[in-house]
């Protein structure tokens, strides 16, 4: 499965992804960004780890929050304003700290991301350690793919032994004896 089936792919799990014929230079996986409420993947510049991963950022992000992700920083400064706004707000304050919303912010990061991505190439039948242990010729290791620990990362994973599990769970996205099957792909 190349990365153009795969970004296909992500559309039957309620992701919008776009398919674009040149990256931008200022997104941080190379080929990939997420930009208008979507994602955004030049096939001929994306390894289909990148795209799960940035995939799972847009989706594991409330729907109301998407708005304000910016090109190349996915926790920037107009989200996270919008996000602190929203956390101090009447609204926010009267649901409560276990509300789904609340709890599904506490759970915007990396580890929820790789954990999404995981769970997505499975369900796609993509192999799950292709989407984590791939590298870029001639980079720094420091700059590999999670800092060149894809390895570690997927091992964690594959053994249902990651914080972005539990992370997801938190967030209603998942249960932990379940996961990698979801209860639902993309955060309302």
């Amino acid at each position: 499965m190349d990365t153009l089936e795969v970004a296909t792919a992500l559309r039957g799990l309620g992701l919008d992804v776009v398919i674009e014929e040149r990256p931008v230079t200022d997104s941080f996986a190379p080929g990939v960004w997420l930009e208008d409420e979507k994602v955004h993947v030049c096939p001929w510049a994306a390894r289909p780890g990148d795209v799960f991963h940035e995939a799972g950022h847009m989706a594991i992000i409330p729907s109301r929050f998407r708005p304000f992700v910016r090109r190349g920083d996915v926790e920037g400064d107009d989200f996270r304003a919008e996000v602190t706004r929203y956390t101090r707000s009447e609204e926010a304050f009267d649901r409560g700290p276990d509300h789904w919303l609340m709890k599904a912010l506490l759970q915007l990061g990396d580890c929820e991301a790789q954990a999404w991505g995981y769970a997505a190439a499975a369900e796609i039948g993509f192999p799950t350690k292709d989407a984590f242990c791939f590298r870029y010729d001639g980079v720094p290791e420091d700059k590999q793919p999670y800092g060149g620990e894809g390895e570690s990362v997927w091992e964690c994973l594959h053994a249902g032994a990651h914080f972005g599990i539990n992370g997801m769970q938190a967030a209603g996205m998942t249960r932990v004896r379940g996961w990698p099957r979801m209860l639902r792909w993309v955060q309302p």
